[in-house]
């Protein structure tokens, strides 16, 4: 058996060679004495659904409101699920079945702040549903085939606040359907093959106001439609193979705007085709495999607006990597990876930021991971991560946070979780779940905000659902690396975090740092762990340098009631070697204690900008000297009825909400900055004349999701210059409340 095919039937195959009579702790290694502490350390986390056996998840779709499959239970069977990457939010969302019967819910697609899906009952058969992600939130939205026979809905594919899809009445046959959510809203667009029979609309993308597929009648054939939402505007595009015959448009693709697509034309074969939605933009891109043979492209990956990745097939290098941005000067072999007719096969094709990375057999090394960006001296494998020629197969390629993950094989491990960062030396183990040589086999790797999500057996738990944390939690203690020291300092007697020793110094010249650079990029709470004692410097500078500048300001050490975490801000770190945060004396009096700086994962912001179309302004605003957030200009006003206010277009959830406090001479002492969410109002003061410009915390707060829930700025003093600037929305990376 080929690797390839070993990769696709592994899971069938392959059974575990029975219970560990004691599993090995994979994934909880001490940290080495000098290392940075990392929790959460980006090792797979059990979300164990049914505790009896495995859950065995399945159709899974990553959305905004978390991923979405179906899993099993005895007492429920195969019914709705949400994960958000913890155990905690990884729950029945409904059990649409009662009992032991399956609802056995798929075709999961985001529309309008819900989940659209196919799901079965037994009163009403294979219908549609939408969830909000709650029980209370999650109903049917029409029986289109009434009582207990299905529409059986698929293809769902959203535009402009409306969901197409093809379905089944029981009267028209399969055809192209449409909903807004409602029963009363969900009809059929068009009987596209007039009376019974189906033209099981297929293949639908949504192209500039239009949605294009492929359907069927009797006088055209299968051809390439498209519609506006109404009937008259539900017309075929192009008969591109004239007649009755059928060119079968399939791979529909949107890149830029064009659809890209494989379709046959009797001159040609079946090869490339693109459309803009008009039957003079409708082409043949180019005969790759020239005269009436086929290329029969497939595996069509974007990288960008104006290329597609795609394997084809030709005589002469069989079936191998191509490139293409429209025309057939631009449609090429991007490498022969394995030489003469063979062809290297490739799948998995990958997007990362304008790279393809995919698996390919180049005829020595087996089916391994390869990477190009669009020639053949880019093109490249990356590792033979199973020497030989069986090949490794890597499978299910997710990239997230700087990495790419992939379950592949080896005869060390087994089929388990590899990652990679584009290098040889990068690219190793993840984990070995399944203990040994025996495989877990990773399957369906999903990337949900910073959690992979997928399901694996590890031998005990049989097949249940894993996610692994990319940007872990990371404290860097005194003794790790990425601390360092200049001036005088000491161990003290005082324990500091987990009963570690704390250091202090009464040097003026001292200060401590801890370097940010091995964080992975992105948003991060940041948190200095305060150590008591009555001897403490009053005020320290607290200083950090992040992706957005430095930020300086000044906190009471003396003022403490007991040693603890204390929250120094919110800030962005690109890992970049100069990012740190370090603090220092700001005057003589008193010792400097240091112990260590927690760095936190957060939610890259919703940030609200003056020039936003969220931000409204009363009275009368003008432009200032004065920096904001990013370098950004900022705002000021000195009209005593001036307000400036924030709209919060976000949905519903917890969220830390920041405000940037504009510091400069002759500002406004008493602003007043309120919250408003969720019907609940709070409001703060600020001193606009005192530090420096800077984030400032005002808490974290409930946010109904209404669109209309704000935070305003306003003077409520009697002088003075208000300023406004910027508010940001830190979601909850998990949203649960807790």
């Amino acid at each position: 058996m080929t690797s390839i095919l070993r990769a696709l039937f592994c899971k069938i195959l392959e059974k575990p060679s029975g219970r560990l009579a004691m599993r090995r702790r994979l994934f909880l290694r001490q940290p080495e004495q000098l290392e940075a502490r990392v929790l959460l350390s980006g090792s797979p986390v059990l979300l164990d659904i049914n505790t009896d056996g495995g859950s065995f998840p399945g159709s899974a779709k990553a959305t905004t409101l978390g991923v979405f499959s179906y899993a099993y239970e005895p007492s429920t069977g195969y019914e709705l699920y949400v994960t958000d990457g913890t155990t905690a939010g990884s729950h029945l969302v409904r059990d649409l079945e009662p009992g032991a019967s399956s609802s056995s819910p798929s075709n999961f697609t985001e529309a309008d702040g819900f989940v659209f899906f196919t799901a079965y009952t037994s009163s009403r058969g294979s219908e549609l549903w939408r969830t909000d992600g709650t029980t209370a939130g999650t109903w049917i939205v029409a029986d289109i085939y009434a009582g207990s026979n299905s529409s059986d809905p698929s293809y769902l594919t959203f535009m402009n606040g409306t969901l197409y899809f093809s379905a089944s009445d029981g009267s028209s046959g399969t055809e192209l359907w449409k909903s807004n959510g409602t029963m009363a809203g969900t009809t059929r667009i068009k009987d596209i093959n007039a009376g019974s029979g189906s033209s099981s609309p297929s293949g639908l993308v949504e192209l500039d106001n239009v949605v294009l597929f492929s359907a069927y009648n009797t006088a055209g054939g299968t051809e390439l439609w498209k519609t506006s939402g109404t009937s008259s505007g539900t017309v075929m595009v192009k008969d591109i193979y004239d007649g009755t015959s059928s060119s079968d448009p399939s791979y529909l693709t949107r890149v830029g705007n064009s659809v890209y697509f494989a379709a046959t034309d009797p001159d040609v074969g079946r090869e490339l085709w693109r459309s803009d939605g008009t039957l003079a933009g409708t082409v043949n891109v180019a005969d790759i495999n020239p005269g009436v043979n086929s290329s029969n492209p497939y595996n069509f990956m974007p990288v960008n607006t104006t290329t597609l990745f795609f394997v084809a097939y030709t005589d002469v290098v069989g079936t191998e990597l191509f490139k293409s941005s429209g025309t057939d000067a631009t449609t090429l072999l991007v490498e022969d990876i394995n030489p003469g007719s063979f062809g290297s096969y490739p799948y998995s094709l990958t997007n990362v930021s304008g790279a393809l990375y995919f698996s390919a057999d180049n005829g020595t090394n087996g089916y391994e991971l390869w990477k190009s960006t669009g020639s053949a001296a880019t093109t490249s494998m990356i590792l033979d991560l199973y020497p030989g020629a069986n090949g490794s197969s890597p499978y299910y390629l997710t990239y997230l946070n700087s990495k790419l993950y992939f379950s592949a094989t080896t005869t060390t491990y087994g089929n388990e979780l590899f990652e990679s960062d584009g290098t040889a030396t990068g690219t190793k183990l993840n984990a070995n779940i399944y203990d040994g040589a025996s495989s877990s086999l990773p399957n369906g790797l999903l990337a949900y905000k910073d959690y992979l999500i997928f399901s694996a057996n590890d031998g005990l738990h049989d097949t249940e659902l894993y996610s692994v944390n990319t940007r872990p939690t990371v404290v860097i203690d005194n003794h790790n690396i990425g601390y360092t020291e200049t001036g005088t300092w000491s161990f003290s007697s005082l324990a500091g975090v987990n009963g570690s020793k704390s250091r202090y110094s009464s040097s003026t010249t001292a200060k401590a740092s801890w370097s940010a650079t091995a964080l992975t990029p992105g948003y991060y709470k940041v948190e200095l762990y305060k150590i008591l004692h009555s001897s403490n410097a009053t005020n320290v500078n607290i200083q950090v340098v992040s992706a957005e500048g430095t930020s300086t300001q000044t906190m009471s050490f003396s003022s403490i009631r007991q040693s603890g975490w204390t929250e120094v801000g919110y800030y962005q770190f690109s890992g970049g070697a100069t990012q740190l945060v370090s603090l220092a004396k700001s005057s003589a009096a008193g010792v400097l204690r240091s112990d260590a700086v927690r760095f936190t994962p957060v939610s890259n912001p919703e940030n609200v900008d003056f020039g936003s179309v969220n931000h409204v302004e009363s009275g009368t605003w003008s432009n200032s000297s004065a920096v904001g957030s990013a370098a950004s200009t900022t705002r000021f006003s000195s009209s005593l009825s001036a307000s400036a206010t924030y709209s919060a277009a976000i949905r519903a959830g917890y969220y830390t909400v920041q405000f940037y406090l504009v510091v400069a001479v002759g500002s406004a002492t008493n602003a007043e900055v309120t919250v408003s969410a969720a019907g609940k109002t709070t409001v703060f003061k600020v001193n606009q004349t005192v530090g420096v410009s800077r984030w400032i915390t005002l808490g974290r707060f409930y946010f109904s999701g209404n669109g209309i829930e704000t935070v305003s700025l306003r003077n409520a003093g009697t002088s003075g210059t208000l300023r406004s600037d910027a508010v940001r929305f830190f979601e909850d990376l998990n949203n649960s409340g807790l």
